[in-house]
């Protein structure tokens, strides 16, 4: 049977220190200021990160610390980052998180346990696994306090615990879409920290609904779990719809949620590669509802080419959690279309060029990517089409979006 610790932990004063962010720029020890940067590309950092620190890693880090770790602030491994935690070995050398959000993309691997949130506080804060991440927890995995996990890891055997997962007490939760393997026992703490072996129903209902863990790659690998949740599914967002669609000049995207819990706000990202994200706009949440919401947004400077947007939640408590990516390419097309006159000083506006016995859709869209008109131009053997505005369009910067099957024409419009 292990022992089971806990460990009085010094909290610190916001008064005495200040959270700062750290960048890896190059393989290296964590201990080495040579191996941060307080920004993406240097200069080197003159000290390594303290406990509260944000930390975005990029590269492979070797953490040595050989005993017990406690770190407080955000952690975040890129795919291209490895981070290696050594503690030394046994129940009372582990590594414990205390921030808002360990994020891993990446890899990780643990010398011994991995402690989620600090147990007997009400500490809360999410663990995301994921797709494409490895990750091996050189003991076990023990989920304390509110804490919350997401396997999203898609390949059997990247992501597993050499021993077992604990839930400590009632308030843990593990979720997700992936596979996490789990060789010895699933176990549980009473509130007197005294180990106990529960039945699997006394555990089903931390595991969120469908939610799977299995015992080997090979049981993985042929879909036989060795349990299956049967919580509720209730991670503070339920998406209904994610879409990503050209729109105009713009890229729009929309979600509906069919349900929020404690949802502060949303964060549109979009990125590059598909890896590294940054944000583009904010969006208050619903708080808490089991009403169906609906947001749109537009990214009015998308990127040519190929893209990727996902959707970051953030919690009143500040935990956050991401949608699914998805990817958008687009190539224009167009033929050689003349708009006139622009700036339009009339009720209309004129288009020459358009193909002869073509049948287009034709939009004019607000600088938000509202639609103010829109209708289907038939095939016409005229070299020109006359558009007539909305009698009440107010002047103002527009778009004017004409499309078919092989192109798309998009132009911005002055109205005076």
């Amino acid at each position: 049977m292990k022992t089971f610790l806990v460990s009085t932990l010094l909290l610190f004063s916001i008064s005495s220190v200040f959270a700062d962010k750290y960048y890896s720029i190059t393989d290296g020890p964590w201990s080495s200021n040579t191996t941060w940067s307080h920004t993406k590309n240097g200069p080197a950092a003159t000290t390594s990160p303290n406990p509260q620190d944000e930390v975005i890693i990029r590269h492979r880090v070797v953490h040595n610390t050989g005993s017990t770790y406690s770190h407080h602030g955000n952690v975040t491994i890129k795919a291209s980052g490895e981070y290696r935690i050594n503690t030394g070995y046994g129940s009372s050398n582990y590594y414990l998180f205390r921030g808002s959000l360990f994020d891993i993309y990446g890899k990780l691997w643990t010398s011994s346990d991995f402690h989620h949130q600090q147990n007997g506080t009400s500490d809360s804060g999410q663990l995301n696994l994921q797709e494409g991440s490895v990750v091996e927890i050189g003991d076990d995995l023990i989920l304390n306090a509110n804490s919350r996990t997401i396997m999203n890891t898609v390949d059997c055997g990247s992501a597993r615990v050499v021993d077992d997962i604990y839930f400590v007490g009632t308030s843990s939760q593990m979720c997700g879409q992936g596979h996490f393997i789990v060789p010895d026992k699933l176990r549980a703490w009473n509130d007197a920290s005294a180990e106990v072996f529960p039945a699997v129903s006394q555990f089903q209902s931390q595991l969120c609904d469908g939610f799977v863990l299995y015992a080997n790659t090979g049981d993985c690998q042929n879909d036989d779990p060795i349990v299956t949740g049967t919580g509720p599914f209730d991670l503070p967002v339920e998406y209904l719809s994610l879409d990503v669609y050209w729109e105009a000049e713009t890229v729009a995207i929309e979600w509906q949620t069919a349900n929020e819990l404690q949802n502060d706000f949303f964060t549109v990202e979009r990125s590059i590669d598909g890896k590294s994200f940054d944000p583009i706009t904010n969006v208050e949440g619903a708080g808490t509802t089991d009403q169906v919401s609906s947001y749109k947004v537009n990214d009015f400077r998308p990127y040519s080419g190929k893209a990727f947007y996902r959707i970051k939640q953030t919690d009143f408590d500040g935990t956050s959690s991401f949608s699914n990516v998805i990817e958008i390419e687009f190539n224009q097309l167009s033929p050689n279309l003349v708009l006139y006159p622009n700036p339009v000083v009339s009720d209309h506006i004129m288009l020459s060029g358009l193909p002869r016995e073509s049948v287009f859709e034709i939009k004019i869209l607000n600088i938000k990517g509202a639609v103010v008109k829109q209708f289907i131009s038939t095939a016409s053997m005229e070299p020109e089409r006359k558009i007539e505005l909305p009698t009440n369009l107010q002047s103002g910067l527009y778009f004017l979006s004409v499309s078919a099957e092989d192109f798309l024409f998009t132009q911005k419009i002055q109205v005076q």
